[in-house]
């Protein structure tokens, strides 16, 4: 009994300390992780979130694997990434054109072969041992059986050759690249056979982003079983095939970040999105089991992030609107400072991201109140009928559709 006790004030003292991290977390701004050289698989990059989420991480030179079921606008979201990689490199060589070398790096720059992947586990098991002293402008401190943090040197590849000596060479900066895939992840099949071809143009990946949604815009009764059930595959089982095609090496590596773009309505539902806010529902019950799963087995090198916006301004849910004397002080959130958010939350492994911080609260408060107060809330703000106007201009924009084809 005792040792029951004891263990129990144990828990105490750690739950305690938990919020005096997250506490400190809010206070203080963790430093960013790098992800330069880094694999990440991005779905639903053809347009919104998953557009501006490939051209932050190309920003931090990572190396791209866009998917989407249109290959028109993933080819779109691709050029952009090239843009922002060409960029990078203009301003790499202006930097090393001012140092009076040839790019970044001058000439007779050396780079340890321990950084042949870059933040990589693998690097681990290259050359545990080695002392060799990486020169260069911005990376001037001895490689110790570790990986190179700093985002101006970890992008590189360092192959060992006969002319290396003690495992140093001079090496090219590494080009991130990227490859685009047209797959329907609502489709078990197309997501495993396009992750293997990942697996076999690219290798092993980083980061999984799963950002692939949809919408169907009708009211529960009105809605046809099939697109319920295309709902449910893209927005939540989707999350099952990608995560069982990736996580298998990043188990066996301990390493990998998996971020599960859901939202708020997946915390919270209302009126006129059933089959919406059940997929989000499931998502997050996936992403916290698993969550769990990785905690149970240990595996702390594998980072999750769920993330739990409010209404986006990308379109998908135009015309919902709530009291109009309340949108002003709760407006939908524009795709770009969303995604400014979501990527300070990824790169500092932060477990979850509710923006803007309103929707913490309402999440307590639903949680808390009884369910007639909840309505209350709802009708006071709006919130009870919010979609239907949404759902009203799907309904007549579908409607002119027929017309216009003579259904």
């Amino acid at each position: 009994m005792l040792s029951i006790l004891a263990e129990f004030l144990v828990v105490i003292l750690k739950v305690l300390w938990a919020f005096v991290l997250a506490g400190l977390r809010w206070l203080v701004r963790p430093k960013e992780k790098s992800v330069a050289g880094q694999v990440c698989v991005i779905t639903g990059a053809g347009s919104g979130l998953g557009r501006l989420f490939a051209t932050e991480f190309a920003r931090r030179r990572a190396t791209l694997v866009l998917w989407d079921i249109n290959s028109r606008s993933n080819e779109e979201t691709a050029e952009m990434v090239r843009s922002i990689y060409r960029e990078l490199e203009q301003e790499r060589e202006r930097d090393g054109a001012a140092a009076g070398g040839q790019g970044m790096y001058p000439s007779g720059h050396v780079f340890c072969v321990v950084c042949v992947m870059a933040q990589r586990a693998v690097c681990r098991r290259i050359m545990p041992g080695c002392q060799a002293v990486c020169r260069g402008l911005r990376a001037r401190r001895r490689c110790a059986n570790a990986w190179l943090r700093s985002a101006s040197s970890s992008a590189h590849f360092a192959v060992p050759s006969a002319g290396a000596v003690n495992g140093v060479e001079e090496v090219p900066p590494f080009q991130p690249k990227v490859y685009t895939y047209v797959c329907d992840v609502g489709k078990r099949e197309s997501v495993y056979s396009t992750a293997e071809k990942v697996r076999r143009d690219v290798g092993d990946i980083d980061l999984l982003i799963n950002n692939a949604g949809m919408v169907s815009g009708h009211h529960l009764l009105e809605c046809p079983d099939e697109l319920i059930e295309r709902t449910m595959m893209v927005n939540c089982h989707a999350h099952f095939w990608t995560t069982k095609a990736f996580l298998p090496k990043m188990l066996e590596m301990n390493h990998g970040h998996i971020v599960t773009v859901a939202s708020s309505l997946g915390l919270f539902s209302t009126a006129g999105v059933e089959d919406y806010c059940a997929s989000k529902f499931g998502a997050i019950g996936f992403h916290e089991s698993l969550s769990h799963e990785l905690k149970a087995a240990e595996k702390d090198g594998i980072k999750m992030t769920l993330v739990c916006p409010y209404l986006v301004d990308t379109g998908m849910f135009r015309g919902c609107r709530i009291r109009k004397e309340i949108e002003p002080f709760l407006p939908p959130l524009k795709p770009e400072f969303c995604v400014k958010q979501v990527m300070r939350a990824i790169l500092t492994d932060q477990p979850m991201i509710c923006t803007p911080r309103i929707v913490y609260m309402v999440n307590f408060m639903k949680s808390i109140l009884p369910f007639e107060a909840v309505v209350c809330m709802y009708r006071f703000l709006g919130a009870d009928k919010c979609m239907y106007p949404f759902l009203a201009q799907r309904k007549e924009a579908m409607n002119n559709n027929e017309a216009k084809n003579g259904i």
